[in-house]
């Protein structure tokens, strides 16, 4: 999740309206917010954000790879958020007992053939 947010208004007198907040790479999301009564002033839980379904798919990446001989690492386009799952020749591998994610990339226990189709699915 992005941690730098936009404030997309002008202050007026320190106030900012509440729709104003919109998450950096998260476009038409607005956080959360309620304004102090005292103060007049919007205060926004930032830890409450949640993403929604179509922002973690928007996220969701498949990598598809052609094994080389005895080959036990593959290395994911993207940045490793989330494993979620990997595939050989379509057999789901079970993680820790089949493959096991060492230092973002995706390290089979045993080496495999040439010629495997070998899937990552991934969040990231």
């Amino acid at each position: 999740m992005p941690t730098n947010y936009n404030i997309n208004a002008p202050r007026d007198d320190n106030q900012v309206p509440a729709d104003l907040f919109e998450i950096v790479g998260q476009p038409g999301y607005v956080a959360p917010g309620q304004i102090d009564e005292t103060t007049g002033r919007i205060l926004v839980d930032l830890d409450g954000i949640v993403l929604t379904g179509a922002q973690i798919a928007a996220h969701f990446q498949t990598d598809v790879f052609t094994s080389t001989n005895n080959q036990t690492t593959f290395v994911p386009t993207y940045t490793l958020v989330q494993d979620n799952g990997m595939y050989v020749n379509g057999a789901r591998q079970t993680p820790s007992t089949d493959y096991s994610i060492i230092g973002g990339q995706y390290v089979l226990n045993q080496g495999i053939p040439s010629g495997c189709a070998v899937i990552l699915e991934y969040i990231y």
